[in-house]
């Protein structure tokens, strides 16, 4: 009986393997023949041993997208990128794995719609093209993030998805110049807005507050900053407001007390408030180029967690002498400066000291 069973297993092992076999063996045939056939080069992003799950279709090399792409049955990652074609081969949605989707520089007419087809997607990014519309509805089941840079489109498509750890929104260079009200109602996990001059408020990406965890808004002249909905945000880990124009540093960041990375350089603001001692899990903190800021509160450097501080380009000119009396650092900090280390060592202290009370001087 034992026997039996034994005898069984290794048939079973013995088909998956030489399956396993079968398939690794049609990936890298496939991939051979795409390039001798189109005389040209396919790049691979991704793989598993040696079967193929993601690819990188070049137009230096590709002026169309090779059929044969359809063999490659474990795929999951696509990114076509400055392959001069006006519409997606209808065959792309037979790719039933494909769950990363990026176009870079695709001359496409119109939205390609045979990506809509995709149930299984879960990123997408559209880069640069001159499309000025995007479909009003996405919907996409396992969506978990959108990335839209260097776009003329205006509006943003409402999004239905069912991703129980939240969305990523991401804006760069583009046209809009309004979130719908219908984001309130979405979980969003993270959302970056880099240089997108014309949105000048934010709030509806306030959705579920509790659910954000990283926020990145970068670039100059925003008119209606949401300080209010930013009070709401309580789960914050990553937030980033540089060069916003801030004349004070904002007093909602203290209420973030899961915040871990700041970043709010290049800001007019010219004090820190003592209050910055609430920030227990802050491991970062970036101020280069805040050129108004004079003096840092004592309480920063007794931040338990804190392991970097990025003070160039200020007028910080000194650390605070409370230093001395702070106990030896359990996590050293690192303290990034503009000009030699010794200038910002505290009046009745030496750089040694400094050293051995865990606070590192850097240029």
């Amino acid at each position: 009986m034992i026997t039996r069973i034994k005898t069984k297993l290794l048939f079973i092992f013995m088909v998956l393997f030489i399956s396993c076999e079968s398939t690794t063996y049609k990936d890298q045939e496939t991939f051979r023949l795409i390039n001798k056939k189109y005389n040209a080069k396919l790049n691979t992003s991704y793989h598993k041993g040696d079967t193929i799950t993601g690819l990188r279709i070049y137009g230096r090399y590709f002026s169309e997208l090779p059929k044969e792409i359809m063999d490659f049955e474990y795929l999951k990652a696509l990114r076509i990128d400055g392959v001069n074609i006006k519409k997606l081969p209808d065959w792309i949605k037979e790719l039933k794995q494909l769950k990363t989707v990026t176009i870079v520089d695709v001359p496409f007419n119109s939205f390609p719609e045979e990506l809509l087809e995709l149930d299984s997607m879960e990123h997408f990014s559209f880069n640069g093209n001159e499309l000025k519309e995007l479909p009003s509805e996405l919907h996409f089941e396992n969506l978990k993030s959108i990335y839209l840079s260097e776009l003329k489109i205006q509006k943003l498509p409402l999004l239905y998805f069912n991703s129980k750890e939240g969305m990523s929104v991401i804006l760069r260079k583009t046209d809009i110049n309004e979130i719908p009200n219908e984001y309130r109602k979405y979980r969003i996990r993270e959302f970056i807005i880099e240089d997108n001059r014309q949105l000048d408020h934010v709030d509806n990406l306030f959705g579920t507050y509790d659910s954000l965890k990283e926020v990145k808004i970068e670039y100059r002249g925003h008119t209606k900053f949401p300080m209010e909905s930013f009070k709401k945000c309580y789960n914050l880990e990553v937030l980033s407001l540089t060069d916003q124009g801030l004349w004070e540093f904002p007093d909602f960041i203290y209420q973030n007390t899961k915040l871990k990375r700041l970043y709010i350089g290049n800001n007019p603001f010219e004090k820190i408030s003592s209050q910055i001692i609430k920030l227990q899990n802050l491991e970062y903190l970036g101020l280069y180029n805040s050129l108004m800021i004079a003096d840092l509160p004592e309480e920063l450097f007794a931040l338990p967690k804190l392991e970097a501080i990025d003070i160039k380009s200020t007028l910080i000119g000194k650390l605070p002498s409370g230093i001395m009396g702070l106990p030896k650092r359990e996590v050293p900090m690192k303290i990034y400066v503009s000009n030699a280390p010794e200038s910002y060592v505290p009046l009745g202290m030496s750089l040694d000291e400094l050293n051995e009370k865990g606070y590192i001087l850097k240029n």
